[in-house]
């Protein structure tokens, strides 16, 4: 996978400043899977998705990611330093997987991998409803929903998945989705040092790659305007310089 460039990561802040957090994974999707139709973008389940995003990410910025997460104890900034092999071995994503059926007590589930498009339309509907989070969870599971199987009987005869329990159906989908990648693993164990608290929490790939892209769009900026200031040069002059000699011909104009 080819690595963003300077003018890609410029681009990138530029038309992901407008959007919300889906349209910015849509984004970075695009520039990690160029081959694949820009409307068909919201149709890779989300796994696979972060799966590519990871792969841009690393090809981009390297395997070390570094970040700070807050103690929900004792509100102790921890700095975490990892790698994102450890996160992601080598793997080809799977783009377009088959439904899962999956057993619920009352009964058998068939569910889709959620993707990027199934987010939004449940976020859609929850905003026409005040935000109300229960709204956007039973959105998304009238859409990831195939079919129900009653269990009951020695044939078995589809009946409609409302007659299954919520709560099962919600199980069925976060199956549904821990098992879209098992090999991406974005949980994350965390111990405080200071109190000695320990809890788990999900690294969110797109939102990661985003920060990462925003403050590299920010140093871009700031080279562009002090060259462009010392000398003349054009943006897409300074761009096509590396970072070495951008910073070499910056230290030259302030001397």
């Amino acid at each position: 996978m080819e690595a963003l460039t300077a003018a890609d990561l410029l681009d990138a802040w530029e038309q992901g400043a407008s959007v919300g957090a889906h349209g910015r994974a849509l984004i970075l999707l695009g520039y990690a899977r160029p081959d694949l139709p820009a409307d068909s973008l919201d149709e890779v389940p989300i796994a696979g998705r972060d799966a590519e995003i990871l792969r841009l990410r690393r090809a981009t910025f390297g395997r070390r990611m570094a970040a700070v997460a807050p103690c929900p104890a004792c509100a102790e900034t921890l700095e975490l330093d990892l790698d994102a092999a450890t996160i992601q071995p080598d793997i080809s994503a799977d783009l377009s997987p088959e439904p899962i059926r999956l057993s619920t007590p009352r009964g058998t589930v068939t569910v889709r991998r959620p993707t990027t498009a199934d987010l939004l339309a449940a976020q859609e509907v929850a905003a026409a409803a005040g935000s109300d989070p229960m709204v956007a969870r039973r959105a998304l599971r009238d859409r990831l929903v195939v079919r129900g199987v009653a269990s009951a009987g020695v044939v078995e005869e589809e009946t409609p998945a409302e007659t299954l329990d919520p709560s099962d159906l919600d199980a069925a989908i976060a199956a549904a989705i821990e098992a879209a990648e098992p090999a991406l693993d974005l949980r994350l164990a965390i111990s405080c040092p200071s109190c000695g608290h320990a809890w788990e929490t999900t690294i969110d790939v797109p939102s990661f790659l985003w920060i990462e892209i925003v403050a590299s769009g920010q140093r871009l900026a700031d080279e562009v305007a002090g060259l462009a200031a010392a000398y003349g040069w054009r943006e897409v002059d300074v761009l096509a310089l590396t970072p070495w000699r951008r910073q070499l011909y910056l230290d030259l104009a302030t001397g």
